[in-house]
C-alpha cells in the first residue's frame, strides 16, 4: 500500500491521474484505489489523498498527478504536482 496527499485551494476542483489517464471511480474499483477529499478545508486549503491498496507492478507503477482544475481561465491556474512511482 502507498498513499499520496495533495493540498489545494478550496476554489479548485481536482483530478488525479496516472500516466495521463484520469483516475475515475471505475479505475479506482478496478485497480484497488481510493480517492478521499477533505471537503471542510482550513484557511482556504483542502486536502485530497490517493491510497493504493495491494500495489502491483502490473497496474500501479507510473507517473501520478494531482491536478487542480481552475474554475476560472487564468494563466498557470491548472499546474499540478507529478510523482513517479516505481514498484519492485
Amino acid at each position: 500500500m502507498f498513499q499520496m496527499t495533495c493540498q489545494l485551494s478550496v476554489f479548485h476542483a481536482l483530478k488525479w491521474s496516472i500516466n495521463n489517464q484520469e483516475i475515475t471511480p471505475e479505475i479506482q474499483d478496478k485497480w484497488n484505489m481510493l480517492v478521499e477529499r477533505d471537503k471542510n478545508g482550513t484557511n482556504g486549503i483542502i486536502s485530497t489523498q490517493l491510497t493504493v491498496y495491494n500495489a502491483s507492478t502490473k497496474f500501479h507503477p507510473g507517473e501520478y498527478k494531482c491536478t487542480p482544475v481552475c474554475l476560472y481561465d487564468s494563466p498557470g491556474a491548472n499546474i499540478g504536482i507529478r510523482v513517479t512511482v516505481s514498484i519492485g
